[in-house]
């Protein structure tokens, strides 16, 4: 039943402010993917460090673009090693077009494979 406790629970519990789970402001963590986030404010307010670091200095992120790290570690947040890159952009650089077209052959090759491998399960 929502609500409801057992008898004598209440004197086990966390008090308010009590929880050993509670992070300060400014605690830093690393997420499985990689990016860091800091704590900016009370009740649990996260922020993307490298969002953060680029605000801080007086930028913003407009719409339509993204944040980037020049040398590829999203552990890496310092100013310098950020970068405005517009999502065209981003996917052109990500795109199987880049590559030379027998290398493009091969990786079609792969992914129907994949898809032909996953229909099986």
């Amino acid at each position: 039943m929502k609500g409801w406790q057992a008898e004598g629970v209440q004197a086990t519990q966390f008090k308010p402010g009590q929880s050993i789970n509670k992070s300060p402001v400014g605690t830093i963590r690393t997420l499985q993917d990689g990016y860091v986030e800091i704590k900016t404010a009370e009740p649990k307010t996260w922020e993307l460090l490298h969002r953060k670091v680029w605000r801080d200095a007086g930028n913003e992120i407009p719409d339509g673009y993204a944040l980037r790290f020049r040398d590829g570690n999203k552990q890496n947040c310092a100013l310098e090693n950020l970068f405005l890159q517009s999502r065209a952009e981003l996917m052109e650089a990500n795109s199987v077009h880049r590559y030379p077209p027998e290398l493009k052959h091969v990786m079609r090759l792969s992914a129907k494979l994949a898809r032909k491998i996953n229909e099986q399960h």
